[in-house]
């Protein structure tokens, strides 16, 4: 009994004369890139979008839906936005060998590593969960960008395997799990 409509780019959304009803929506922002670390495997990963699950009273006129991109090199993701509110984009994850830390948004970028300890950013309240944090002396592994369902995962030692990026979330059990957060990078 559901009419769906899905927006992957920037557009409108228009409810004719006549049409006057609720609904429920799904909006979330551009996901934060990877760090920068010029060839080096010890970059953190990107923090997905901001994530927000919410209703509205629609009614006839035409509303304007905004998606926000992924970010780009060493850039946090786009905002996206629509009927009032805003999902912010994710969190960049950390570089080395700067600025090693993650940077904040919807859900915050995983630390890159750069031989010392060094934190995720941190998550949107309501939106997403923080980026994973670095503890290690010769600095290899990075750690995983925050998702809408949990933090990223954390990393410690001098080698192996990256964090986990955070899960995201299975909107009204549809089957697919969005706004999910990217895996740390590993080195053998």
């Amino acid at each position: 009994g559901y009419v769906y409509h899905t927006f992957t780019s920037s557009s409108s959304l228009v409810v004719p004369s006549g049409i006057s009803t609720s609904a429920e929506y799904l909006i979330v922002a551009g996901g934060g890139s990877g760090g920068n670390a010029g060839g080096n495997p010890y970059s953190g990963a990107g923090g997905a979008g901001g994530y927000i699950d919410s209703t509205v009273s629609l009614s006839a006129q035409t509303y304007t839906i905004t998606i926000g991109a992924g970010g780009s090199v060493n850039a946090n993701g786009a905002n996206s936005s629509s009927f009032g509110a805003t999902a912010i984009g994710g969190g960049r994850g950390g570089s080395y060998p700067s600025p090693p830390s993650g940077a904040s948004g919807g859900s915050g970028g995983g630390a890159g590593s750069a031989g010392g300890s060094y934190s995720g950013g941190s998550g949107t309240a309501g939106q997403g969960n923080a980026g994973g944090s670095v503890n290690n002396t010769a600095g290899y592994q990075a750690a995983g960008g925050g998702g809408a369902g949990a933090v990223g995962g954390s990393v410690s030692g001098n080698g192996g395997v990256g964090g986990a990026g955070g899960v995201g979330l299975n909107w009204k059990s549809l089957g697919t799990f969005r706004a999910g957060g990217g895996g740390g990078s590993g080195y053998q």
